[in-house]
């Protein structure tokens, strides 16, 4: 069981109904079966967490579809039997849930294989820019999409931003201490500016080099230089600020290893509705 899971799940419903549900109230008790289907191409994400909300209550259901499955406009992704009154109050808060989810898993799915024709190897990544309270979510629906969460908090890295290095000397001293204080099991990523100041940055231990808001040529350039200095094969290059997929292909065709967006994290909704059946 997962507490924290259902915590959260419990949370949702309370958002939605924390004062009961007048309309479905009027409904008649009868016990009937709904149908949760797709109404747009999409790569299915939440059916865990669905299907887990429904246990919280006393409904039954089956999936239909699995997580990171690619389905059709019309697929049945879940079927749920019940008191009609229970199934109407859960509604929304299950589609919220899929609709979200399997959004992000799907812009996610979109944008990484838009990437791989300018690079095979290419990660897309998400950023923190989460929708407060569905973090967790989220970044769970980004690797459902074949994507990478990154760091789900500040407690997993070392990443040195702009206003981190304002405080320092220079990016070298800012990472000359983070490679003195941190732990070998954690990474040392920087933002740089400049391909000299990754150069900078990979002469003094970082793991990582973040390079934000810079255009593809700048990338290809940067790449460049750290190879000529013998350092590409040592450090990832992540690149993020305004990725999108009308230009992805481009940013990881210039040499980046990893795309980090907040893009797939606020997608274009896919659609999917609830039906009873009559």
């Amino acid at each position: 069981m997962n507490t924290a899971l259902d915590n959260l799940l419990r949370r949702y419903l309370m958002e939605d109904a924390s004062l009961g549900d007048p309309t479905s109230d009027l409904v008649p008790h009868k016990q009937v079966t709904a149908h949760v289907i797709a109404q747009s191409e999409l790569v299915v994400s939440g059916i865990q967490e669905a299907m887990r909300l429904v246990d919280l209550t006393c409904l039954k259901a089956v999936s239909k579809a699995k997580d990171g499955e690619k389905v059709k406009p019309g697929r049945i992704l879940m079927e749920i039997k019940g008191d009609s009154h229970s199934i109407l109050t859960l509604e929304r808060t299950i589609l919220n849930i899929l609709i979200e989810m399997s959004s992000i898993a799907t812009e996610t799915h979109k944008l990484r294989s838009l990437a791989k024709e300018g690079n095979p190897t290419i990660q897309i990544a998400a950023t923190r820019k989460t929708t407060p309270g569905f973090k967790t979510l989220s970044k769970k629906a980004v690797r459902t999409g074949g994507g990478d969460p990154h760091r789900l908090t500040l407690s997993h890295m070392i990443l040195l931003k702009n206003n981190h290095i304002a405080l320092f000397s220079s990016v070298r001293a800012a990472v000359e201490k983070a490679c003195k204080d941190a732990s070998f099991t954690q990474k040392i990523g920087v933002e740089v500016e400049t391909p000299q100041q990754a150069v900078e940055a990979a002469t003094a231990g970082a793991d990582l080099i973040l390079i934000d808001n810079q255009p593809p040529q700048k990338i290809k350039e940067t790449s460049s230089l750290l190879a000529r200095k013998g350092f590409r094969n040592k450090i990832i290059l992540e690149v993020s600020g305004g990725i999108s997929r009308e230009n992805a292909k481009k940013y990881a065709a210039a040499g980046a290893d990893v795309l980090s967006t907040s893009s797939i994290l606020h997608p274009p909704r896919v659609q999917i509705h609830l039906s009873i059946l009559p």
